[in-house]
């Protein structure tokens, strides 16, 4: 009969030992599999990054003529009516933040309102109304985006007049003195 049913409790068996070459394989297959990961997320990386047909049709043309053609489209979808003015302020500040990065190379879409305030304020690429001017837009998107308020359809409307001066304002001059030419 066997030793199930004999009654004799027997001792647990020892530890397997694996021996050192497989082992070694182990090592050897985890570390391929890590590099072969590593190369997947750095080809999806550089994947992502390479030739964004949206970015290559801005990048073409002037900062200020991306950034008017971003306003009207952003007007065109017409947020505010819709009861997203939250998702509204929060393209518009990036349309401006976008530009800003493109005609003064500052990084300002990746840093907050204060940094991008502390940095803006000892360049000499804008004057000081222009400064203000950045600063009172920004706050007021702030205010929308993170404490909720929710602004009159006279104060969106200003924000986008706000948007736009500050474009015109800031064209290259040589730009600016075409247009005046032209009229």
């Amino acid at each position: 009969m066997s030793d199930i049913f004999s009654g004799v409790i027997r001792d647990i068996k020892p530890p397997v030992y694996i021996k050192a070459h497989y082992a070694f394989l182990l090592l050897v297959l985890a570390s391929a599999l890590a590099l072969c990961f590593l190369l997947f997320v750095i080809y999806r990386f550089i994947k992502k990054r390479k030739d964004n047909p949206v970015e290559e049709c801005y990048e073409k043309i002037p900062a200020h003529e991306a950034a008017y053609r971003r306003l009207e489209e952003l007007r065109a979808r017409d947020f505010p009516r819709l009861g997203l003015v939250r998702e509204y302020y929060f393209r518009l500040s990036g349309i401006i933040r976008r530009y800003i990065e493109d005609r003064f190379l500052l990084r300002a879409p990746e840093m907050t309102t204060e940094e991008f305030l502390y940095s803006m304020r000892d360049t000499g690429t804008l004057t000081g109304r222009q400064k203000n001017t950045m600063k009172d837009f920004l706050s007021r998107c702030d205010v929308v985006k993170y404490a909720r308020y929710n602004p009159d359809s006279t104060e969106i409307e200003g924000i986008f007049l706000t948007a736009k001066q500050f474009i015109d304002e800031t064209r290259p001059d040589d730009i600016r003195q075409l247009e005046e030419q032209l009229k």
